[in-house]
């Protein structure tokens, strides 16, 4: 899709507040907005996907009892107050109406607390567009802090905040949602789709009795869906592309650990042999096969970078002792990090158990308690038979 023709191409490069001064002046909140949320250039905003999405083409009935779930409605502005608390603090409170619902149609009381600004952008008669769950307070229904939107039908982008599936975004203070939603379409009209390649591969877009879909109309469904099946497949293809990247950049990430080089800190397996040997049951298939590639691991000249994951109680705790026997074989210390003290001294109860019998000696160091036997290293101390103290 070519960029409109009414604005000039964008790169998705270009600086977001020169982009936005297109349109209008932008002012400091504004731009301050725009830089808390990380939006410094068009491309941020693009990817600055919306949290949730409302269907404006339709909208919920105004409820008599509370509803349990969130609820989009649509209604007009009868009463707007200030009211007060003990302590003379004070809240916005507003009533809205559903005008051609009738006398059986109920209303909704909105309240603001500690924001007495609200009460200045509020006015009787004024259509509103408000989301939240109804509770019942007394005899009323009530939605404290609702997102809201007054509605504005005259403006030449008024069409895109109403009449439509229509996103709604993280926001910041300064920076309100029809701002946000105003700039993400301008962006859209403004971007060629040869500015958002593809970086799956052809029909990785494919979903079950749908159309291929492309990087460039995911990224604009995302934000301006035609309905919400198309919706559902461009969060599919980004969800995909962004675990596709993440991928990437964890086998870059071991390309360069690898690149880095290191020294082999695997012994040579003599006292690990004991040790499985002296257990009173016997390893598993699946506990044996990981000691068997951390090994490996350790024997070879680069760092480890290994992640043990298994279920409570599937012997996690052994395979790290048989990890620590293998460096202390080569002649290293080893630690092993627990979260809590209670943690941290059962398994050291459960190590010396295991390893002093072989003459590797273990020592528990917390904030709280420390045992005795001086520094490490402690292998010295096993190989000249020194019998631990601590």
């Amino acid at each position: 899709m070519p960029a409109s023709a009414d604005f000039a191409p964008v790169s998705p490069s270009a600086p977001l507040p020169a982009f936005a001064e297109r349109f209008g002046r932008v002012d400091k909140k504004v731009r301050a907005a725009l830089e808390n949320l990380g939006l410094r250039a068009v491309g941020d905003l693009l990817a600055h996907y919306p949290r949730r999405h409302e269907d404006r083409t339709r909208f919920d009935r105004f409820p008599n009892q509370p509803t349990g779930q969130p609820l989009c409605l649509r209604g007009e502005i009868t009463d707007v107050q200030t009211r007060f608390m003990p302590g003379r603090r004070r809240f916005c409170e507003a009533v809205v109406e559903d005008p051609g619902g009738g006398a059986l149609s109920g209303r909704i009381v909105l309240r603001w607390f500690n924001m007495p600004f609200i009460h200045k952008l509020l006015a009787v008669g004024q259509e509103i567009v408000l989301y939240g769950e109804p509770k019942q307070k007394g005899k009323r229904l009530v939605i404290d802090h609702p997102d809201y939107e007054i509605v504005e039908r005259a403006g030449e982008l008024a069409g895109i905040h109403l009449d439509r599936i229509v996103p709604v975004y993280p926001a910041t203070a300064g920076l309100n949602q029809r701002t946000l939603r105003a700039l993400v379409f301008r962006a859209l009209e403004a971007i060629t789709d040869d500015d958002l390649p593809d970086r799956l591969p052809a029909g990785a877009g494919q979903s079950e009795g749908g159309a291929d879909l492309s990087r460039a109309r995911a990224v604009r469904a995302i934000h301006f869906p035609e309905d919400f099946d198309t919706l559902a497949q461009a969060r599919r293809y980004l969800a995909l592309e962004e675990f596709a990247r993440l991928q990437l950049e964890l086998l870059e990430r071991r390309r360069a650990l690898d690149a880095a080089g290191g020294e082999s800190r695997c012994g040579s397996g003599e006292i690990l042999a004991r040790f499985l040997e002296s257990l009173p049951f016997e390893p598993t298939g699946a506990q044996r096969h990981c000691i068997d590639e951390i090994r490996r691991d350790l024997a070879a000249p680069r760092p480890m970078s290994r992640l043990l994951q298994g279920d409570v109680g599937s012997g996690k705790t052994l395979v790290a002792a048989a990890a620590m026997v293998l460096a202390a074989e080569a002649g290293f210390d080893a630690a092993l990090m627990a979260p809590t003290q209670i943690l941290a001294e059962q398994h050291f109860r459960n190590f010396r158990g295991w390893l002093e019998p072989l003459g590797v000696p273990v020592r528990l160091r917390t904030g709280a308690k420390q045992t005795d036997g001086g520094d490490l290293p402690l292998f010295d101390r096993a190989l000249s038979g020194e019998k631990p103290t601590g």
